[in-house]
């Protein structure tokens, strides 16, 4: 998620807990960086990854540096330790594989119980920190919602149910589309669609339906500042430039719980801005073309 010059990493692949150095260097003035709340690694249990395709479907997550635990009891003490070393959020995977069948219908394996799911957000909130969960939809998505999850987070495959359970608990989506356009053509070549497809018709269902999204971007393969360019898919699957300008703006810093210090330019807030040379209500695709950052009055890019 991105809020102005500031940022949410939900999960470092591999890297454990080098972003909350990267935080904390970044707050101590050693090195410059956006302001920053950040996950661990992500939180997974066990699993044998006999997935349908395997050289389609991502690896497990555990392969690439994510944390293991099992049963409510273990789940919680995941929990402990990511709040021990000073994360912000706890990123649970609540599915992984995943497949699609020849009539184009998604099928997502859920990761953890609804009670496993529960004790993750119970043992979180106890330390103060929020969750998100990677779930593509099904009952893995299903029990991050019922479990009150802060950010349920992709809904690739958003069911009538859960956009449901979404609206009675108020809760927002943030979706992202950067990862999942990687593997697009070659999804559908073997299934003749894609998540990335699917992303799409769920993004319109859950904008028309009214869910609160915030503005994430799954961008982390590519080289930051790419992130401007979900805008222009925003507003192409139906936003208004600037209801797509409030996802990354208003709307995210209320997510991330700093409504009071950015989002908006007010007495009182860090004079974080960003600036671009054009009206990006007259085109979205200016958000794209940066010119100017500033972070807390010190101006970072630009003159």
């Amino acid at each position: 998620m991105v809020v102005n010059p500031a940022i949410v990493d939900l999960m470092t692949h591999g890297g454990w807990y080098g972003t909350v150095d990267l935080r904390d260097a970044i707050n101590n003035g050693l090195v410059q960086g956006p302001r920053m709340q950040v996950a661990g690694p992500g939180i997974v249990n066990t699993n044998k990854a006999n997935v349908p395709y395997p050289l389609l479907n991502p690896a497990p997550i555990a392969n690439l540096g994510a944390q293991v635990a099992n049963s409510p009891w273990g789940v919680r003490e995941a929990v402990r330790d990511q709040a021990h070393y000073g994360v912000d959020w706890i990123k649970i995977y609540s599915t992984e594989e995943y497949h699609f069948e020849s009539n184009g219908t998604m099928v997502n394996t859920p990761t953890f119980t609804l009670e496993e799911t529960q004790a993750i957000v119970d043992e979180a909130h106890r330390k103060g920190l929020k969750v998100a969960c990677h779930a593509y939809g099904g009952e893995g998505l299903h029990n991050c919602i019922a479990a009150g999850v802060d950010v349920p987070t992709h809904g690739v495959d958003l069911d009538d149910q859960s956009l449901k359970m979404l609206l009675d608990k108020k809760l927002p989506l943030t979706s992202t589309l950067f990862d999942l356009s990687i593997d697009d053509a070659s999804e559908v070549r073997r299934w003749g669609t894609s998540r990335w497809r699917a992303m799409e018709k769920s993004w319109k269902k859950a904008f028309a339906a009214g869910v609160t999204q915030p503005f994430g971007s799954g961008a982390g393969p590519f080289p930051h500042g790419t992130q401007g360019d979900m805008f222009a898919y925003f507003v192409k699957w139906g936003m208004s430039p600037v209801q797509a300008l409030r996802m990354a703006t208003t709307i995210g810093a209320a997510t991330i719980g700093w409504q009071d210090r950015v989002g908006t330019v007010e007495k009182g807030k860090f004079a974080d801005l960003v600036a671009v040379s054009g009206d990006p209500l007259a085109d979205i695709t200016e958000m794209s073309r940066v010119i100017f950052v500033m972070k807390g009055g010190q101006v970072v890019r630009g003159q």
